[in-house]
C-alpha cells in the first residue's frame, strides 16, 4: 500500500468522505461543525450541450444532419450540435459544432431556448442550449466520422418529419419567426442572454411519444403553441 492509500484510509476512518476524483487526484472533505448542515458545494455534475439552428435568409432552408450513430431513429434529420468543451463559451461551442459536423461557417446571433434533462449520463443532469446562427458559407462538407448526410432542408419539411425530437420542431418555428420579423437582439440581450432566457421563459413538461419524459423545455412564451394550432410555414 502506497503512502497516498494509507492517507485515504486514515481520512476515511476519521469521517472524511470523497468529494470528487479527477485523474490522479482524489479530494475528501469533512464538515466539522457537528450540528450544522454541510454547506460545502458539490463538485460540478452537469453536462452542457449545444445545438445550432442555421437558416438561410434567401431560401428559408434549415441546416440539418443525419448522425452516423443515432440515439434516435436511423433516418432522423436533426440540427447539428454536441457537448460544449471546457474553457469554451456556449456561443463558441455552437459555431464549432456546426463547423465540425457540416463544414458551414456561421456567426452567433443569440440563444433561442434550452432544455433541462435529469438522469442523463451516469445519472447526472444535462442542459442543452439551442443557438440561432447566421450562415456565412453554404457549401456542405460533412464530417464522415460523425455525420452520414447533411443538407439544407425547407423548414416545413423538417418539422413535418414523422419522427422528430419535439424540442427541435418547436425551436425551428421560433427561429424562422425571428428571422421573418427581423428583430435583431440588442447588445444587452447578447451580454446577458442566459439571464434573459431564464427570466422571460415559460417551461413545460416534454412528452416524447406516449411516455412522459423528464425533459423540461424553456423558451419564450410565444413559442408554447399546441401542435394543432401551429400554422404552416
Amino acid at each position: 500500500m502506497c503512502i497516498r492509500d494509507r492517507f485515504i484510509a486514515i481520512c476515511a476512518s476519521c469521517g472524511f468522505t470523497f468529494h470528487h476524483a479527477k485523474g490522479s487526484i482524489a479530494m475528501m472533505t469533512l464538515w466539522l461543525p457537528k450540528y450544522e448542515e454541510n454547506r460545502i458545494p458539490s463538485f460540478a455534475t452537469h453536462y452542457i450541450g449545444v445545438g445550432g439552428i442555421v437558416i438561410r435568409d434567401d431560401t428559408e432552408e434549415i441546416l440539418v444532419i443525419k448522425e452516423r450513430k443515432s440515439r434516435f431513429a436511423a433516418d432522423l434529420w436533426k440540427i447539428p450540435g454536441g457537448l460544449v468543451e471546457q474553457n469554451e463559451y456556449i456561443k463558441e461551442g455552437a459555431v464549432r459544432e456546426v463547423r465540425e459536423e457540416t463544414g458551414i461557417e456561421s456567426e452567433f446571433v443569440g440563444l433561442l431556448a434550452f432544455r433541462e434533462k435529469l438522469n442523463y449520463l451516469f445519472g447526472h443532469p444535462d442542459l442543452y442550449f439551442v443557438a440561432l446562427l447566421k450562415p456565412l458559407t453554404t457549401e456542405l462538407k460533412p464530417d464522415p466520422r460523425e455525420v452520414k448526410e447533411a443538407r439544407w432542408m425547407p423548414v416545413q419539411e423538417f418539422v413535418d418529419q414523422p419522427v422528430l425530437i419535439e424540442t427541435q420542431r418547436k425551436i425551428a418555428y421560433l427561429a424562422l419567426a425571428k428571422l421573418r420579423n427581423q428583430q435583431p437582439m440588442t447588445d444587452i440581450e447578447k451580454e446577458c442572454m442566459l439571464d434573459l432566457v431564464i427570466w422571460k421563459a415559460e417551461h413545460f413538461q416534454m412528452k416524447l411519444g406516449k411516455k412522459p419524459s423528464d425533459n423540461v423545455f424553456y423558451a419564450p412564451g410565444a413559442l408554447h403553441i399546441p401542435r394543432k394550432e401551429e400554422p404552416k410555414l
